[in-house]
């Protein structure tokens, strides 16, 4: 008689890490199982579904992975951005931290976490840059800071160097992190790309904890403000679908949460209303203009000013004037970044790790660093692509 395997009878085949490897990034081993996917699913939820109305999916910055969280949790943007110069670790930790040259700045920010001369004692070229802000302006940031690192610590195994400091100059309080890139025992820190992906979920956690989960009130008023949301969302998705070729939408039939974002695309001059035909025109760039400024915090402000037209780098060797330099180090950016003048128009290109001092005013060129000028909008411009005239 012929025996039907079991298929949960097997064990799930797993990575193997040796002690000196547990800090690297190794990719994982992809095998199907649906039976370890399915019970890593569940286990990853770490609430009853039936606690809350809703579960959205989050991305947080790593490919392929998905959170699942309920509403009631509190709302937090978290970025980061590394740099291996120590010139640029400098700057950052001396004047940009503090906003010692950030003259407008009356009450400069007293910098926490590590004492100043143990810091720069152990300082080394590598360092991880954050920002950590709440969508509840109540949040205690410098407790937030200190349970956020405390959980990174605990999920690397890390004992690590670092200082942090609150902003409040741009009417949205928000703190700033920088992290060593050696810790306390003389590690190398390093940060694979599924430990990135946790941290925003950590600092949301801690702010939960710290906060309480959002009260019905704060979710409506979330709700109501998401058609304010200077990136692509899921009612772009919609209007997308309802203008299709020919980029028209009629006003007939739609529900107010479409109907309120397309007020504000006109507001921010992605699209026209009509009064006469009832119906609003979308601009031809404003999918890419939302995609963009949701990667790129600046862009939305640059692409609103008067003048030429701006559009975001996508590739290909380019030469013009530098009209603005934007830096992670400078400015309340998420990245650095050049406004470029050039043909009649102005071109955003996201810049890796800009060191070059001084572009501003002066005719630069930029390489082509893929094949046939194809490139992707991506930040795939580095500092060594950049050249003065």
């Amino acid at each position: 008689m012929r025996t039907i395997k079991n298929i949960f009878d097997r064990s799930p085949r797993k990575n193997t890490h040796t002690e000196d490897s547990i800090f690297k990034w190794r990719k994982p081993v992809y095998v199907k199982d649906d039976l370890e996917t399915f019970n890593r699913l569940i286990k990853g939820r770490g609430v009853k579904q039936n606690n809350c109305k809703d579960f959205r999916a989050g991305w947080c910055g790593g490919r392929g992975h998905v959170f699942v969280f309920p509403e009631q949790s509190q709302r937090v943007t978290f970025k980061m951005s590394y740099s291996n110069s120590m010139a640029s670790h400098d700057r950052y930790v001396r004047y940009y931290m503090p906003q010692e040259d950030k003259g407008q700045v009356v009450e400069k920010s007293v910098l926490f976490g590590m004492r100043e001369e143990e810091y720069d004692e152990k300082k080394v070229p590598l360092n991880f840059k954050c920002i950590i802000s709440p969508e509840n302006q109540n949040a205690n940031l410098e407790e937030l800071v200190k349970s956020f690192v405390r959980r990174l610590e605990k999920q690397t195994g890390y004992s690590l160097v670092w200082r942090g400091a609150i902003h409040s100059d741009t009417g949205h309080r928000h703190a700033h992190v920088v992290i060593n890139g050696k810790d306390n025992d003389g590690k190398n820190v390093f940060f694979n790309r599924e430990t990135i992906t946790l941290m925003r979920l950590m600092c949301m956690n801690a702010a939960t904890t710290m906060l309480g989960e959002r009260t019905n009130a704060e979710i409506e008023r979330a709700r109501t403000n998401a058609h304010k949301a200077n990136r692509w969302t899921k009612t772009d998705g919609e209007i997308e679908s309802l203008a299709a070729a020919e980029l028209k939408v009629s006003r007939s039939g739609l529900s107010t949460e479409v109907l309120n974002r397309l007020a504000y695309l006109t507001e921010i001059k992605l699209a026209v209303a009509d009064k006469k035909s009832d119906t609003y025109t979308l601009s031809k760039e404003w999918k890419d203009t939302l995609r963009a400024s949701g990667r790129y915090n600046t862009y939305l402000e640059e692409y609103l000013k008067d003048g030429e037209p701006l559009e975001l780098y996508a590739g290909g060797a380019l030469k013009g004037k530098v009209e603005k330099v934007i830096t992670f180090d400078k400015d309340e950016a998420w990245n650095d970044a050049l406004v470029i003048s050039t043909g009649g128009k102005r071109v955003y290109v996201p810049v890796w790790q800009l060191h070059k001092e001084n572009l501003k005013g002066k005719r630069i060129s930029i390489r082509d660093t893929h094949k046939n000028g194809v490139g992707r909008i991506a930040r795939q411009v580095s500092d060594k692509d950049i050249f003065i005239s």
